[in-house]
């Protein structure tokens, strides 16, 4: 196997979850900002 087909076998799932713990990340940060608002009114 050569050291490019390990890179596009191994880019895709590391693409998906780059994508996956950016929405995560994303989501918590909106949440704690409307808690946040919440909490002062």
């Amino acid at each position: 196997m050569s050291w490019t087909e390990k890179e596009s076998s191994l880019s895709v799932p590391k693409g998906l979850m780059g994508s996956l713990l950016q929405a995560h990340v994303l989501d918590t940060i909106l949440y704690l900002f409307f808690t946040e608002l919440m909490r002062k009114y």
